[in-house]
C-alpha cells in the first residue's frame, strides 16, 4: 500500500488557489485507476512549517505532494500564525527528507519515493530534495492554476494505472498540452543519482492465485498375505507433519514482523500480521506439500492479494525453521491462542 500525503497552503496575501478542488480531483483520479486498491490518500490543508515534520512522521507517506505558492528564490510558502505566509528555505526542506529517508528503522519500500511540488519556481527545491528521494517534480517558472491541476490529475491517474514515474510525468505534461493550456514544459522531473525514472513504478504486481487444496499422502496398497508382525506400524516411521491449527510465524525481516494464523482443515485461514503499524488482519487459503515440505499461503491483506511460501528446513524442539519465498528466515511455532488484538480467536 502506497500512501499519498497531499499538503496545501494558501496564506493571506497570496493569490487564491483552488486547492481543495485539486485535492479532490487527484483523489478521484486515483480511485478510478486500475490499481486504486494499492493507494491510500491523506490530506492536510493550511499546512504550517511547525506541523510539517509531524505530518510526515504520523502519515508515513511514500508520495508527498505540496500545492501552493513558491517564491522566485525557490522557497515554498506555508501558513503560519493568523494565516500569514511562512517561508522555508531550500536547505532546510532537503535536510528534512535526508533525515527521514536515511533512517535505519524503516525498510526501503516504506521510504519516501516521490515528491511533487506543485508550486511556482519549485525546481530548485526539487533538485535539492532529489539528492535523497528517487523522483521529484518541480516547476521551473510561474505555473497557471489550471495547468498545475491538469498536470497533477494526469500524473497520479497514470501512476495508479501502473505506469512508471517517467511515463506518468510525460503524460501529465501532455495533458496540459492537449487542453491547450500554456506551460506544458514548466514541470521538470529531477531524479536521485543513478535512478532511472522509467524503471520506477509505485505499484506492486498483483498475483493471481487458485484455490489451494490440502495434499494428502497417498496410501500404499497392502499385500494380501501379511503377518501380524508386518501389519504393525514401524516404531520409528516418520509421519507427515500437519499444519492444521494456530501458529505464530516470526519473520526476520527489517520490520520484525510476526504473523499469527489459524490454518483450518478445509484449507482456509485467517489471522493477522503484527507490524509497526499494528495488527493487520487477513483471510485466505493455505496449501502444504509434504513431498517438498512447502507451506503456501494465499490471501488478501488490506484489500490487496498476497501469495508466499515457506520451505521448512529443520525442526528444533517445538519450532520449525524455514526460508520464505520472500528471502526471509521464518520460525514457526504452535500456539494455543491467537492474540485478541488480531480480532481472531
Amino acid at each position: 500500500m502506497k500512501k499519498v500525503l497531499f499538503l496545501s497552503a494558501n496564506p493571506q496575501g497570496t493569490d487564491p488557489l483552488k486547492l481543495i478542488r485539486e485535492c479532490n480531483n487527484i483523489k478521484d483520479k486515483i480511485r478510478s485507476a486500475g490499481h486504486a486498491g494499492q493507494f491510500d490518500f491523506e490530506q492536510r490543508h493550511e499546512a504550517s512549517i511547525t506541523a510539517l515534520q509531524r505530518y510526515l512522521l504520523e502519515d508515513k507517506p511514500q508520495i508527498v505532494h505540496f500545492s501552493g505558492h513558491g517564491t522566485s528564490q525557490g522557497t515554498l510558502l506555508f501558513q503560519g500564525a493568523e494565516d500569514q505566509p511562512e517561508e522555508v528555505r531550500v536547505r532546510a526542506i532537503s535536510n528534512l527528507f535526508k533525515i527521514l529517508n536515511e533512517r535505519k528503522s524503516i525498510p526501503k519500500e516504506q521510504k519516501i519515493q516521490c515528491v511533487v511540488l506543485n508550486a511556482c519556481y519549485s525546481q530548485k527545491m526539487a533538485k535539492a530534495i532529489a539528492k535523497y528521494v528517487d523522483c521529484v517534480v518541480g516547476m521551473s517558472n510561474e505555473v497557471r492554476d489550471d495547468a498545475a491541476n491538469a498536470f497533477a490529475e494526469s500524473f497520479y491517474y497514470s501512476l495508479a494505472s501502473g505506469e512508471s514515474v517517467n511515463v506518468a510525468f510525460e503524460l501529465g505534461k501532455n495533458q496540459v498540452e492537449m487542453l491547450n493550456i500554456p506551460g506544458q514544459d514548466i514541470p521538470k522531473l529531477e531524479c536521485r543519482e543513478g535512478v532511472d525514472p522509467d524503471a520506477i513504478s509505485l505499484i506492486t504486481e498483483e498475483k493471481q492465485y487458485q484455490e489451494p487444496k490440502i495434499v494428502e499422502k497417498p496410501k500404499e496398497p497392502r499385500r494380501e498375505l501379511e503377518t501380524e508382525y508386518e501389519r504393525e506400524e514401524p516404531e520409528h516411521e516418520e509421519k507427515t507433519f500437519q499444519f492444521i491449527g494456530k501458529w505464530k510465524m516470526q519473520i526476520f525481516d527489517p520490520a520484525g514482523s510476526i504473523i499469527f494464523v489459524n490454518l483450518a482443515a478445509d484449507g482456509t485461514m485467517e489471522g493477522s500480521q503484527n507490524t509497526m503499524y499494528g495488527n493487520l488482519p487477513f483471510v485466505g487459503t493455505w496449501y502444504f506439500d509434504p513431498s517438498e515440505q512447502l507451506l503456501e499461503m494465499h490471501g488478501v491483506l488490506m484489500g490487496n492479494p498476497f501469495s508466499f511460501g515457506v520451505l521448512i528446513q529443520s525442526k528444533q524442539g517445538d519450532a520449525y525453521h524455514g526460508v520464505g519465498t520472500d528471502g526471509f528466515q521464518y520460525i514457526i511455532t504452535k500456539v494455543s491462542k491467537i492474540p485478541a488484538a488480531s480480532s481472531f480467536s
